[in-house]
């Protein structure tokens, strides 16, 4: 029995189910089947929190209305937060002093 679909990724503060979640699910209700196995296909699980993108501030320029950060990299460089509004990490190398701001990040192909 393929259950498929891949299995939750951790992005911010979810707890996704664990496999053991999912067989714990299933076992007693395939208790008359000892016959099948039982598969979990791990989808994006594996690799999806496996990188980190680096970029540098080259400019802050600042509106009545918006700050924005102009980086050295472009949406394509990371799509899911453009494409899907997909929540992203963003730390700073170097701590900063002083109260945090709201800033949108823009590159070359933004």
């Amino acid at each position: 029995l393929d259950v498929g679909g891949g299995l939750g990724v951790v992005y911010r503060d979810e707890l996704p189910p664990q496999p053991s979640d999912y067989a714990k699910a299933l076992l007693g209700r395939l208790e008359n089947h000892q016959d099948l196995e039982l598969i979990f296909e791990p989808g994006r699980a594996i690799a999806a929190n496996a990188g980190i993108l680096l970029t540098r501030v080259e400019f802050l320029k600042h509106t009545e209305h918006k700050n924005f950060a102009i980086i050295d990299a472009a949406m394509n460089d990371l799509m899911r937060p453009a494409l899907y509004q997909a929540w992203q990490d963003i730390v700073p190398v170097s701590p900063r002093n002083g109260e945090p701001q709201t800033y949108d990040l823009v590159g070359p192909i933004c």
